[in-house]
């Protein structure tokens, strides 16, 4: 029987250590310029859309998108933290793909708490920004504008429009 204990517990011990843990949130880079078709997420090999950067991110991520226009409309992964960032609305643009239809949204997030999105020009959808469920949101240094039937649309706690 103590044998049995002691091959147990080694075990419970070796599957405690094997397991892999995330010690540290990472940076995520975006560049629609990378045409290389090595894309990884770094510096030397970004992805080459903000969807891609969102899908791989992880609670804690940020995400640094280089100058350039990017037609996407994007979906932010529910349950995910993390901030989306820009260098600036005059360089750094999200243009939604069709500004007619009712359901098109440049950027959706639903059921997404602790996020950051800022430094971006956020236009041509029928919605720019719609955070559904979604708390403590800060949109900081944004321009969003010329969408067809609302820019900005919030539903949830602590969501914070600084310097739009």
């Amino acid at each position: 029987m103590k044998r049995i204990k002691k091959i147990l517990n080694w075990m419970l011990l070796g599957t405690t250590v094997l397991m892999p843990t995330r010690i540290q949130a990472k940076d995520i880079y975006i560049d629609k310029s990378n045409i290389s078709g090595t894309e990884n997420g770094t510096k030397d090999f970004p992805y080459n859309t903000i969807q891609e950067g969102l899908y791989f991110m992880e609670s804690g991520d940020t995400v640094n998108v280089a100058e350039g226009n990017y037609q996407e409309n994007l979906e932010w992964k529910v349950g995910t933290s993390g901030t989306l960032k820009g260098i600036s609305p005059s360089v750094t643009g999200i243009s939604g793909y069709d500004r007619n239809s009712l359901d098109t949204r440049v950027l959706s997030m639903e059921n997404v708490h602790d996020a950051t999105i800022e430094k971006f020009l956020i236009t041509n959808g029928y919605h720019g920004v719609y955070a559904g469920n979604s708390n403590n949101i800060l949109f900081k240094s944004n321009l969003i504008l010329g969408n067809k039937h609302r820019n900005i649309t919030i539903n949830g706690n602590n969501c914070i429009l600084d310097g739009n």
